[in-house]
Parts: C-alpha cells; sequence; structure tokens
C-alpha cells in the first residue's frame, strides 16, 4: 500500500524506468544477435593468429563488414533517416579523406 502510494505519486519516473528497461533489454539481445552472428558465420569464434594486435585487427574488420551488411539492409529498405545518416557519414570520410592524404 504505501509503495503503491509512492508508485502512483511517480507515475512519469516509473514509466521513465520501465521505458529504459525496455530499451536496455533490447540492447542486449540486439549485442547478442550481432556477436553471434560475428562468431557463426564470419570466423569469430577462433582467431585465425596468434598476438593482440591480430586479434584486433580480425575483430574490426568483423565488425566492418558487419556495419556494411547493415548499412546496405537499411538503403535497400528505403528508410529516409539512415540514407541520411549514412550520407552524412559518408560526406564526413571524404573530408577526413582529403585532410589525411
Amino acid at each position: 500500500t504505501a509503495l503503491r502510494r509512492v508508485l502512483l505519486k511517480n507515475r512519469r519516473l516509473v514509466k521513465l524506468i520501465l521505458k529504459y528497461h525496455c530499451h536496455l533489454k533490447a540492447e542486449t539481445t540486439n549485442t547478442k544477435v550481432i556477436f553471434g552472428e560475428a562468431k557463426e558465420y564470419m570466423g569469430l569464434r577462433v582467431a585465425k593468429f596468434r598476438r593482440l594486435w591480430n586479434v584486433d585487427e580480425q575483430f574490426l574488420l568483423t565488425a566492418t563488414v558487419q556495419s556494411i551488411k547493415r548499412m546496405a539492409k537499411l538503403l535497400h529498405r528505403g528508410n529516409k533517416e539512415a540514407r541520411e545518416a549514412i550520407q552524412r557519414v559518408a560526406n564526413f570520410s571524404n573530408l577526413a579523406e582529403g585532410l589525411l592524404f
């Protein structure tokens, strides 16, 4: 009863907490799916070479491939916001490349 009174007073806070909890749960599930895909289909289960920098390089290449794959899916779906975000990243990459080389 006392807890109920507190919850009724703080409905907004409770809604925010529940929303955050659902978001966190979805994000955790998404992360598990991404790593599972990398391990199962992209060879991240076992390192190809030994040494930390080799493993680091393998992981970064795998993550890059997954990101490109995800971008291609978003572009194929016709998601306008995703297309604009990807375009901004491409513009930034071209700008950075021009400054570095």
